[in-house]
């Protein structure tokens, strides 16, 4: 970054989130530190929205967000599994068994159940195309 920080550096932050003291592990620059960065180079020379998007940017400051909160959260909860999760996490990503495969399958399944059928039916009424 420009700090001279690569982009895998991670740092620990003390920050409020929902009213208590948390600790959060941050790597790099996330997304809303970058559009932090940018609008505040934006208001600098600009008035308006950018002005305003970064004052609201700037009061969030000293709290978190739920997205970085979780995120922190997650990867806590992947480092405390060890080895032993990630392989789990690896190997169910790899298995095919997500949510859009079976989606695309059933769909695959009931259109050749609907070819299938409206063949038949043809064939019954004596209609060839």
């Amino acid at each position: 970054g420009a700090d001279g920080s690569s982009k895998d550096a991670k740092r620990t932050v003390t920050k409020t989130f929902a009213g208590e003291q948390v600790e959060v592990v941050e790597s790099g620059l996330c997304g809303r530190d970058k559009v932090k960065d940018k609008g505040k180079a934006a208001a600098a020379g600009a008035g308006g929205l950018d002005a305003v998007l970064s004052g609201v940017i700037e009061k969030k400051e000293g709290g978190v967000t739920t997205m970085t909160k979780t995120r922190s959260d997650w990867a806590q909860a992947k480092a405390a599994g060890g080895a032993a999760m990630e392989e789990e996490l690896e190997a169910h990503k790899k298995s095919g068994s997500t949510y859009l495969d079976k989606q695309e399958f059933l769909k695959k399944a009931e259109w050749k159940e609907y070819e299938q059928t409206r063949e038949a039916k043809l064939r019954a009424e004596g209609v060839s195309r």
